[in-house]
């Protein structure tokens, strides 16, 4: 008996062991639409052949329900072994209604996971999915630190939600302070959309006298940019001409 504990050891460890009774390849026709080698080379090889050939079957449009499901779960393989692609696509394309949710429990499970091995795109995805109840119970607390962990990762959309949960004490006590600095540090990762935009929100706030409207202008213009609609408005309003001022008419002198 000890080799064959020997053997189950050995099998966690190694990729070609583990079973994958969830995808058919024949009833999938997955060998048509994306060719023998590569799934041979998933069957048999690594994380990245799996993801190789999920993308190769997205890439050809595969559409029915077999392909859908074997697509789910070459993510989801794939992302249980670290692969940072497999886990973005697993969450965007599957946990948020573009493709069939046939495991939430071990979907959310792997995005957490890998999150907390330093990918830091999982940890954001994990965070909304949880944060929304996407894949379960909602848990706005624990979405909150999946957030912040992928923002000390520098993941600027994690900076941007861990910012709005601080702003409006959602998962976490209410702290504005804090909240500015994640939406600048998330600004100047490149999240324009939340990031900057609240940066200028922020600024808005202080005095009229102390407000540097040329830098709120671009804040809000970068985020106008990444499809913001409000700050589009409110850079029509902050650069809008002053209104001249109204003309009294002047007196006629009585003749």
């Amino acid at each position: 008996m000890p080799h064959a504990r020997l053997l189950i050891a050995a099998c966690l460890t190694i990729t070609a062991c583990a079973a994958r009774p969830a995808w058919d390849v024949k009833g999938a026709g997955l060998k048509s639409l994306a060719g023998g080698d590569l799934v041979k080379a998933c069957k048999t090889g690594t994380a990245e052949d799996c993801f190789a050939l999920a993308s190769k079957l997205e890439a050809v449009n595969a559409s029915e329900p077999e392909q859908r499901a074997a697509i789910y779960h070459l993510h989801l393989e794939a992302c249980e072994q670290n692969h940072p692609g497999a886990c973005e696509r697993l969450g965007y394309e599957h946990a948020y209604g573009r493709g069939p949710n046939l495991d939430p429990a071990r979907t959310q499970a792997a995005l957490v996971a890998a999150c907390e091995v330093g990918q830091a795109g999982a940890c954001h995805v994990a965070g909304s999915t949880l944060d929304e109840g996407r894949l379960g119970e909602p848990d706005e607390a624990g979405a909150y630190h999946l957030f912040l962990q992928g923002c000390e990762q520098d993941d600027p959309r994690s900076c941007a939600w861990v910012g709005l949960k601080l702003e409006f004490g959602r998962g976490a006590p209410q702290d504005r302070g804090k909240a500015f600095a994640f939406f600048d540090k998330a600004c100047g990762l490149g999240e324009h959309a939340v990031g900057c935009f609240n940066v200028a929100m922020h600024m808005l706030d202080a005095p009229e006298d102390e407000q540097d409207l040329d830098r709120i202008v671009e804040l809000m213009q970068l985020s106008c940019e990444a499809g913001t609609e409000v700050a589009c408005e409110n850079v029509a309003i902050l650069t809008a001409p002053p209104e001249p001022a109204p003309v009294e008419d002047a007196e006629v002198a009585p003749e």
